[in-house]
């Protein structure tokens, strides 16, 4: 009678294979890193953007209702969605006045944040909540210092993104 012939492979090919799934992983691994830390980055430049166009409309805003005002600067100014939002008091049509101010309130409620950032008043940056507060993976803002031009730009906002 003739014995059965088993076929499979040897250990010689699956070593093989072993070795090709290591070096794939190894090449692999760090490219994937490398663009979640690009892709961070892009989302905190993002916000960025977002600060800096939010930050223009409520000093848009903040112009016409102290050219309306009969009783000085405001110190508020509502968004088209009602969202009222606290602002810096310049001297009045020039300077930094109508900036959406750094403090709970101001910036924070200028803007409409993904659930995946937050912002820290007390710091004055906003985090990328899914790796934590990291010092090198933020936006920070903070109105500038009284300049004189009309209208300022907005140059407050630095992005730090070598952390993410």
């Amino acid at each position: 009678m003739k014995a059965k012939q088993i076929a499979g492979f040897t250990l010689v090919e699956l070593i093989v294979v072993i070795v090709l799934l290591g070096v794939l992983a190894a090449v692999a691994i760090p490219r994937y890193a490398n663009n979640t830390q690009q892709a961070r980055g892009a989302v905190l430049n993002g916000i960025a953007g977002s600060i800096r166009s939010s930050a223009a409309e409520v000093q848009g805003l903040y112009q016409i209702a102290y050219a309306n005002s009969t009783s000085g600067a405001p110190t508020t100014v509502t968004m088209r969605d009602g969202t009222v939002v606290a602002v810096s008091v310049g001297t009045g049509a020039g300077a930094n006045g109508g900036l959406p101010s750094p403090v709970a309130g101001g910036i924070d409620h200028a803007i409409t944040l993904p659930a995946e950032i937050s912002y820290d008043p007390t710091s004055q940056h906003f985090y990328y909540t899914a790796i934590g507060n990291i010092a090198t993976c933020n936006v920070y803002y903070n109105t500038p210092a009284a300049s004189g031009a009309n209208p300022i730009t907005i140059t407050a906002v630095t992005v730090t993104s070598t952390g993410c």
